[in-house]
């Protein structure tokens, strides 16, 4: 009987405070543009320092951050604005505006940890 009301009482525990992630499908895409972000910022900020050694670039680091950003931005986040807005009628039956909201904020988190990571590397690297 105890067990049975310790349960009880976890279970309206969590209906009061509600879910945290409204469905693994969101989640799913969160991680997954999460990942594809940090790959392409990766890539992105290897490529700007690659051609920084051979061009003559620039030496400002933030002319360097300000082109990364811009062609991880151009690269990922089109799609995901384009089923927000014009593609809304189009698109997947079974994917709904917070599926499409977290694909944007994983790809937004995914850009900003991809250069992180490769100011990083390429700091030891180049």
């Amino acid at each position: 009987m105890m067990n049975r009301e310790r349960l009880d009482g976890c279970a309206s525990e969590s209906r009061k405070l509600g879910n945290i992630v409204d469905s693994p499908y969101s989640t799913d895409r969160f991680l997954a543009s999460v990942l594809l972000g940090a790959l392409v910022g990766w890539l992105a900020s290897v490529g700007v320092d690659y051609l920084r050694l051979h061009l003559s670039l620039g030496k400002g680091f933030d002319s360097r951050l300000a082109i990364e950003v811009a062609v991880s931005a151009c690269l990922l986040l089109p799609r995901p604005l384009l089923m927000k807005t014009v593609f809304r009628s189009r698109r997947n039956l079974f994917m709904r505006d917070v599926d499409v909201n977290a694909m944007l904020k994983g790809r937004v988190v995914g850009i900003a940890g991809g250069i992180w990571v490769g100011a990083t590397v390429n700091s030891v690297l180049f």
